[in-house]
């Protein structure tokens, strides 16, 4: 049974509300991706959920174009536990992670790329675990590339921990739609070619 509708709670009918969802636990994360957005979503925006005795409410929404240093968010969001990391648009490629302490959710890090952008970075983001994230970025310079790995550092930033490549490049027009993780597995979904 339909346990809740969770409808854009500014009512702007952008069309871009829900475009990529991710669950944990008590919390739902959506995001708006400012592709297609008007003044109501300037750079983007995410919104989080939280369920309590059975009723969801809208916690927070982020606007990325609010906060200093960030630029816009894009469509795949990955949440887990207090933490949650969206695909940001930009050059060098971004990703942004924040974190929930004391009820506020705060930017942690941003993981930048490393080689030329392309089309298809981050249209997947993935917690590996705690502490290390995939970003899906399929292509790079020899086409090989599938993802960069972001980690949490001993002092609470994120930084780059190294990128994972396909044995040889795919083909032509192919691109990576899906990526997702746990400690010992990498998966990677790529479609076309």
């Amino acid at each position: 049974a339909l346990e809740a509708k969770l409808t854009d709670p500014l009512g702007t009918g952008s069309g871009t509300y829900g475009d990529a969802v991710s669950v944990s636990g008590e919390r739902i994360a959506m995001v708006a991706d400012p592709r297609y957005a008007g003044p109501e979503n300037p750079g983007g925006s995410v919104y989080i959920f939280h369920r309590n005795q059975g009723t969801w409410t809208l916690e927070t929404r982020i606007i990325a174009g609010s906060l200093p240093g960030l630029g816009s968010f894009g469509s795949a969001i990955d949440l887990s536990g207090d933490s949650f990391v969206v695909q940001g648009y930009g050059e060098p490629p971004v990703a942004y992670v924040f974190r929930n302490r004391r009820g506020l959710w705060e930017h942690e890090g941003t993981i930048n790329g490393t080689e030329p952008r392309n089309w298809m970075w981050a249209w997947s983001v993935s917690f590996i675990n705690d502490g290390l994230i995939a970003i899906g970025a399929g292509g790079g310079a020899d086409g090989s590339l599938l993802a960069y790995l972001g980690q949490r550092n001993a002092d609470g930033t994120w930084g780059p921990a190294g990128v994972v490549r396909n044995r040889t490049p795919y083909p032509h027009g192919s691109w990576l739609t899906t990526i997702a993780g746990d400690d010992a597995t990498l998966l990677v979904s790529i479609g076309g070619g």
